[in-house]
């Protein structure tokens, strides 16, 4: 049996009617479903002047509890009811996928979706792996050593798929090759290695294709770093214990060519690595949260390759990168974690490249997980983080302009 909490919120923008709660969800899974969330009240205040602050972005932050150790969070209509459900991965023995559901009217309900996941889970990726049109969830097993895919809505059945390395540290799921749908891709921070698994369809996936470092590396990003098309898409992997990033071109076959890599200078311990638009060009810009210091680093895409880095400071420890145009001036923004400050620093993008900061926000405590969507359905960003040591996900509701 779950507590009840309710968070109001001031009202900003139309709110759309909920669709019933997950009956579904709740008949599966025996879950006693518990109210934790009011996400509308009254009031947003006045029009500010331009550049908005973060105060002034964001209503006060509502925390809704999830459950022991919260590592990952994603924004996701994962029970299919046509409302945005918050899904996030913790990083337990056992390993949880657990969800804030909507159940309408701007509240949510905490539901277990599988207390098995696996040892430790790092990161979380929500993905419809198999082409059957369901989400599956995916997730690097730290302690586990493998990575684990629960396959569907019900989130029972289980594949595991054994690493190169142990202690896997960040996914990502894309189609690297154009066959059989989205492939998976995690560093191993024992071992030192970039796994790739190939989607063989059916439901499977290849034997690992290895690549490794010199180095532990950490987080990474993918994308068309080059130029060159989606055909060949690269990718570009912080290494903390170098302070670098190390980008690789990729090949038309899902493959990286390692002999032509690329190491950039960033801040001290980089551990994650995010692509985005910050200018007016078309190649993806590089932000990078550099743990050993109190930066992030931006390395500026372009045809001739990534530019030195710019540095900007924002709070202790910074984890959690994401990129969303928070202001709706039609400019990427940045949102970084800090972990050890317990707070999140935004940074207005100018759309040059440059970054300016605009404030922090108070989380609870150890920030990391990090997810920006439309969770109030009123057309504003939503930020939700997950909070390791306070086993609640807080949510900064974004506030209208008027």
């Amino acid at each position: 049996m779950h507590d009840e909490h309710r968070f109001p919120f001031p009202q900003c923008g139309p709110r759309r009617p909920g669709a019933a709660a997950s009956d579904r969800l709740r008949r599966q899974h025996g879950l006693g479903l518990a109210l934790l969330g009011v996400l509308c009240g009254a009031g947003c205040g006045s029009e500010q002047a331009s550049p908005r602050m973060a105060a002034d972005l964001f209503l006060a932050r509502a925390d809704l509890v999830i459950g022991v150790a919260p590592k990952a969070v994603v924004i996701n209509d994962f029970d299919r009811d046509g409302q945005v459900d918050m899904v996030a991965a913790r990083a337990t023995g056992s390993g949880s996928l657990s969800m804030l559901i909507a159940r309408g009217n701007n509240t949510f309900a905490r539901a277990e979706i599988n207390n098995r996941f696996g040892d430790t889970p790092f990161d979380l990726v929500l993905a419809d792996l198999d082409g059957d049109g369901r989400t599956d969830a995916a997730a690097p097993l730290y302690l586990g050593g493998e990575l684990a895919v629960l396959w569907g809505a019900d989130a029972q059945d289980r594949l595991a798929i054994p690493s190169e390395g142990s202690h896997p540290y960040a996914l990502v799921a894309l189609d690297l090759d154009g066959k059989n749908g989205r492939d998976l891709l995690t560093t191993t921070q024992v071992g030192k290695t970039l796994n790739v698994f190939l989607n063989q369809g059916s439901r499977m996936f290849g034997t690992a294709v290895k690549y490794t470092f010199d180095t532990a590396p950490a987080g990474f990003a993918v994308g068309d770093f080059d130029g060159s098309g989606p055909a060949s898409l690269d990718v570009a992997i912080a290494l903390p214990g170098s302070n670098k990033v190390r980008v690789w071109p990729g090949n038309a076959t899902g493959g990286f060519d390692t002999t032509r890599a690329t190491d950039l200078s960033v801040g001290k311990n980089p551990i994650t690595v995010v692509a985005g638009l910050l200018n007016a060009d078309s190649l993806p810009d590089l932000i990078v949260a550099n743990a050993g210091e109190r930066t992030i680093s931006v390395l500026l895409g372009s045809s001739a390759g990534f530019g030195s880095a710019q540095t900007y400071s924002v709070g202790d420890n910074p984890t959690g990168i994401a990129i969303a145009d928070l202001d709706q001036d039609g400019i990427a923004d940045v949102v970084v974690t800090n972990r050890s400050s317990n707070n999140l620093t935004i940074l207005r993008g100018t759309g040059t490249g440059a970054l300016q900061a605009i404030g922090d926000l108070a989380t609870r405590e150890q920030p990391e997980g990090l997810a920006i969507g439309d969770v109030t359905n009123d057309g504003l960003p939503d930020i939700a983080v997950a909070n390791v040591d306070a086993d609640v996900i807080s949510v900064f509701a974004g506030k209208a302009k008027k």
